[in-house]
């Protein structure tokens, strides 16, 4: 129950990040964490980045409603680090959770046993494991 009230609260925090509001406030703190961290390779670089960072969280703001644990579930851990490193986590997640989905009935214990196991950490720390159970069976 928990961890469903956390989901909402982070859902609701997404969509207000992303509202027409918000959206100045993204570029802003792309401006400083570009700033930060490619600044002294000249103003090209800082703009490329800003760039980079904006469309990253437009294209997570229109992710499908299917990936929304996810995108909150990277944007907690990750958005520190920018967006377009939660548009990574987003993308390899919902790439894990087709090839889980794809791995069918014949894995279905390894990816019940390493869903247990790696529980809260994404699709893509699960397909891991069953990639290393399966390769050491």
């Amino acid at each position: 129950m928990r961890s469903n009230c956390f989901c909402s609260l982070s859902l609701s925090v997404l969509l207000v990040i992303f509202s027409a509001a918000a959206r100045a406030d993204v570029h802003e703190d792309a401006v400083n964490r570009c700033m930060g961290e490619v600044g002294e390779f000249g103003d090209a670089m800082v703009r490329t980045c800003v760039e980079q960072e904006v469309s990253a969280a437009k294209a997570l703001a229109s992710y499908p409603r299917e990936a929304r644990e996810t995108v909150a579930r990277c944007t907690e851990r990750l958005q520190a680090r920018g967006w377009s490193v939660v548009k990574m986590c987003v993308d390899r997640d919902v790439e894990a959770d087709a090839a889980l989905a794809a791995y069918g009935k014949e894995r279905a214990g390894v990816v019940q046993k390493c869903q247990e196991r790696m529980a809260g950490q994404g699709a893509a720390r699960v397909k891991e494991c069953v990639d290393r159970e399966v390769a050491g069976q």
